[in-house]
């Protein structure tokens, strides 16, 4: 009877502390359109914020990625018209009113047609589970969406025009996201274009695999104790 206690109270505290069990790509994911609000809900400090200062001349990522360390970022597909945008732009600026901070920033285009839809993806080197990211200078009126991935089923959030601000928090680990067109299948020349800047990410936070064994066993160590009666 006791080993059957001590082996339900490690089964239920694996499942507790996250031992066993998938990532659920449904994992619930909350949006965010102001910046304040956002930080508001995630405690302690972001694990990488990319001013894109440290890029002093525009420096493409239409055909091959460029990397920032915590993320990677290319064009998806090929624009149609003329190639503007998918760069760090950091010479005469393309969008003077984008204003967050009148230095280097990301010039995004995605667009529904073409030979293949246009979007921009963006790869983390280590999952994330909250990111946010400054927005503005918007330029067309096709929507967007941003797609997460995790693994499983994708996820579609909704950017709406205008928006000075996007970021989640997610109960998943994100691995990778894609900002695209809303209307993919669109047979027109169209798109939109927007500014990005102080990307921020959080990376989700998990007991570390020993410290969760070490607190496990402790625990089943003292359920399988036998207790003495009281005389």
């Amino acid at each position: 009877m006791r080993k059957l206690r001590t082996f339900g109270v490690l089964l239920t505290l694996a499942v507790g502390i996250g031992i066993a069990g998938p990532d659920p790509a449904e994992a619930a994911t909350i949006t965010y359109l102001n910046r304040a609000s956002w930080e508001a809900a995630i405690p302690g400090s972001p694990d990488f914020v990319e001013t894109f200062h440290g890029v002093t001349s525009d420096e493409y990522f239409q055909s091959s990625p460029r990397n920032f360390g915590p993320f990677s970022m290319v064009q998806m597909g090929s624009q149609t018209g003329t190639a503007c945008c998918n760069l760090i732009d950091a010479d005469t600026p393309l969008l003077p009113g984008f204003g967050v901070d009148s230095t280097s920033y990301a010039l995004l285009r995605v667009q529904g047609s073409g030979p293949t839809p246009t979007s921009v993806e963006i790869e983390f080197d280590a999952p994330v589970g909250a990111w946010g990211v400054d927005l503005g200078g918007y330029g067309g009126t096709e929507g967007v969406v941003v797609e997460l991935r995790s693994g499983g089923t994708p996820i579609l959030l909704v950017l709406p025009l205008g928006s000075p601000f996007f970021g989640f928090v997610s109960g998943g680990s994100v691995s990778s996201l894609s900002f695209m067109a809303q209307n993919p299948d669109l047979n027109l020349m169209t798109g939109v274009n927007f500014g990005m800047d102080n990307m921020t990410g959080f990376a989700r936070v998990v007991p570390e695999p020993a410290t969760a064994f070490l607190f496990a066993a402790g625990l089943a160590a003292l359920a399988a104790t036998p207790r003495r009666r009281a005389p």
